[in-house]
Order: C-alpha cells, then sequence, then structure tokens
C-alpha cells in the first residue's frame, strides 16, 4: 500500500519538526512526506532541512486549510493521511490507519468521531462529495461540511481506535494572547454562520440536501460605463 502523509503548517515552528520525524519514523515505508507551509515566515524548508523524503511547498500567501487539504487530494492517490503541525504520531499509527482503508470498501472516511486534525479520506471522496469549500478561510468548518456531504451520500465515517497519537492543539490556543483569541473566535462565527446558510441550520440541525436549498443569489448585471 501507498502511504502519503501530508501537513499544512502555520504558525507552529516549535512543533513542526517533531510532527514531521514522528511520521518519518513510522513501521512503513512512506511513499511521500508533503508539508505546505501557509506562513508568513515560510519557515518549513528551513526547519525540515536534512529529512530524506520530505518535500516541502511553499505558498506564497495563506491559502487556507480547506484548499490546502484540496491540493493534497488533488496531487496524490492511494492512502492521503492528512495531520495537523501539531500532531505526534506514534510508529503504528500511519499503517493501523491504511489497514483500516485497505480492508474497508464500504467508507470513505477513517479517523475519530469526525475530527480532522489526523484523517484519512479516500480519493473517492475528493470525487463523489467534490472538494472542501475554500470559503471556510482560513479554518474552521470546512471539515463539518465535509462531513455532512459524505453523510448525505451514505457514508459513515470509521473510527480508528489501534491509531494513537498526541495533539497539541489546546496549548497552542492557550498561548495566544486575548487579542489572538478573539480573532480566532471571529472567524469561527462569520465561518458557523456561513455553514447555517449553506446548509440550512448549525451542526446536527441541518435541513438542506443541496447547499442553499438549491437557491441561489442573483447576480447582478455588469454596469457598463456610459458610451463615449
Amino acid at each position: 500500500m501507498k502511504v502519503h502523509y501530508c501537513l499544512p503548517t502555520y504558525n507552529q515552528p516549535h512543533m513542526l519538526r517533531r510532527a514531521v520525524e514522528s511520521a518519518l519514523a513510522s513501521d512503513i515505508e512512506l511513499a511521500a512526506v508533503t508539508v505546505v507551509d501557509l506562513s508568513r515566515e515560510h519557515y518549513a524548508a528551513g526547519l525540515l532541512e536534512g529529512l530524506e523524503g520530505v518535500t516541502v511547498l511553499t505558498m506564497p500567501c495563506n491559502i487556507g486549510l480547506g484548499a490546502t487539504w484540496n491540493l493534497f487530494l488533488a496531487l496524490y492517490d492511494d492512502y492521503v493521511v492528512i495531520g495537523n503541525d501539531d500532531v505526534i504520531l506514534e510508529p503504528g499509527t500511519l499503517r493501523a490507519m491504511a489497514t483500516a482503508a485497505e480492508r474497508s470498501t464500504e467508507a470513505l472516511f477513517f479517523g475519530f468521531k469526525d475530527q480532522f486534525s489526523f484523517f484519512l479520506l479516500k480519493k473517492q471522496a475528493f470525487l463523489e462529495a467534490g472538494p472542501f469549500d475554500p470559503v471556510f478561510w482560513p479554518i474552521y468548518w470546512e471539515d463539518v461540511c465535509m462531513g455532512y456531504r459524505l453523510r448525505l451520500l451514505g457514508y459513515t465515517p470509521v473510527e480508528v481506535a489501534e491509531a494513537r497519537f498526541e495533539h497539541e492543539h489546546s496549548q497552542s490556543m492557550k498561548a495566544l494572547d486575548p487579542a489572538a483569541t478573539e480573532m480566532f473566535w471571529q472567524r469561527f462565527k462569520r465561518n458557523q454562520a456561513y455553514y447555517e446558510a449553506k446548509w440550512g441550520g448549525t451542526r446536527g440541525e441541518e435541513t438542506f440536501a443541496v447547499p442553499f436549498g438549491g437557491v441561489r443569489a442573483a447576480v447582478p448585471a455588469k454596469v457598463l460605463p456610459p458610451a463615449a
């Protein structure tokens, strides 16, 4: 089985190398380890220098988490496992994820209770459900949206209990200053409002089976300058 491990990074230089090294220490041969650097500082290439088998793609700006996940799924077939830059894997974790996916023909998403901090999404999900919605920028609710779309298609996520890892997200959030914390909550609420408009309700209370209930807002006619 070909396993690609992919992770975006933004504002986590203190965790990134450890996260990548934990993937390289897996008990399964990896087809690729790909890091997308979304930061202003573009620190990933320097931090990961010397690690064999690691490719760093540096974005000119923060394209957002959903768009980055789309990039990974467009680049690779087979088994694409995606993690956060603060997820530290145990050696058998990637093998457990790939084995679960290989054994199942009925599921497309493998992870932990719909959590997308570490997950395997089969390429078929990308083809059937469509890409992650990049309007959920830069983060929040893009994962909920994909989970709901997969459920609409009749797919049930598979929890892989054998896959074990540490996730430092809570510590990262606690380290933010009050202004940064408020900014994150504003983004969360903005994206939640978009989700509710798109699916007719918040998570667990959706009423639409198609985005926006199948009703698109009218696009105004192009306003042309007056003739000379």
